[in-house]
């Protein structure tokens, strides 16, 4: 099947622990009886119409659920001398709160989890006030 070789190539190319998410297109084109079939071998799957737009929104909200579990919440203090890490925040984390200290930046983000081991010796269990 087309999935399975894609699975094969993903496999090859050291993707395949990466998490995935089956969606299938042209759902007010495919034909009913071999869609119906997909979703039955593929219950994570999720049929959609680029077209029509049916099913959309359930697509974004099960890729917004997927990346909210691989975010975490984490409260750092960055020292002013590592701007570094601010500029990799900036850019690849959700910059919740921030506020500017004698020590250095108290930040609360959401941080992707791949980026979790960057930041680890910055956490402080202490939050930032909120404005």
């Amino acid at each position: 099947s087309h999935i399975a070789t894609v699975r094969d190539v993903l496999a090859d190319l050291g993707a395949a622990a990466i998490p995935e998410l089956l969606a299938l297109n042209k759902q007010d084109s495919a034909d009913p009886i071999r869609l119906h079939r997909l979703l039955a071998l593929h219950p994570e799957a999720l049929a959609f119409s680029a077209a029509t737009g049916e099913g959309i929104d359930a697509l974004v909200e099960r890729i917004g659920s997927s990346l909210a579990k691989r975010m975490h919440n984490v409260t750092l203090m960055i020292p002013y001398e590592r701007s570094d890490i601010l500029s990799i925040l900036w850019r690849e984390a959700e910059v919740l709160h921030e506020e500017h200290g004698e020590d250095g930046i108290a930040i609360r983000v959401r941080v992707p989890e791949r980026r979790a081991s960057l930041v680890h010796e910055f956490l402080t269990d202490k939050p930032p006030p909120q404005s």
